[in-house]
């Protein structure tokens, strides 16, 4: 069972499902998973202040959590908007806020990973780790993450390592 199989496993017994097939069919539906995460985002951005390095750095450890949905959308958790926003902070030269919402996006992996043992959280602390991403460049320590990825079922990880670090079999 490949990574998207798992995101969008139907079968996920939980209460705060989100429902994004548009029939018994399991068809996705783009726009409803548009909107859910839309909508996810903003409840976020109107919760905390990341328009400074203040409100970033107040944004709580403990909004690492398990995917509240039963994995079926990873867009709207904490850790990829503050990755995305970094993102939009350095194409407007906005490089302070860029690095703080990288460092907090990290500091929520760790938490993820320590509390949930969550893939995506070692998948995406292991890349920023490799790409110096709000923390110190180290390609070893970074391939420790993602192998740990691999081993939960992280299949861009797999993939990643294998064009990276040369590994033929995983």
């Amino acid at each position: 069972m490949g990574l998207f199989d798992k995101l969008f496993n139907k079968n996920v017994n939980n209460k705060n499902s989100l429902n994004i097939y548009v029939n018994s069919n399991d068809n996705f539906n783009p726009e409803e998973y548009a909107r859910y995460n839309e909508e996810k985002i903003r409840e976020f951005k109107s919760r905390y202040d990341l328009t400074t390095v203040d409100g970033i750095r107040s944004i709580p450890n403990s909004e690492a959590k398990k995917y509240p949905d039963g994995g079926k959308s990873v867009v709207y958790m904490p850790e990829q908007i503050l990755n995305r926003q970094a993102t939009e902070y350095k194409k407007e030269n906005k490089f302070d806020l860029a690095i703080e919402c990288l460092k907090k996006a990290n500091e929520l992996y760790l938490r993820a990973i320590k509390y949930n043992e969550n893939a995506g959280a070692y998948y995406n602390y292991g890349l920023n780790l490799y790409y110096g991403y709000g923390v110190e460049k180290d390609e070893e320590k970074a391939k420790e993450y993602l192998l740990k990825a691999c081993e939960k079922g992280n299949d861009p990880a797999e993939a990643f390592l294998r064009k990276n670090y040369d590994i033929a079999t995983l």
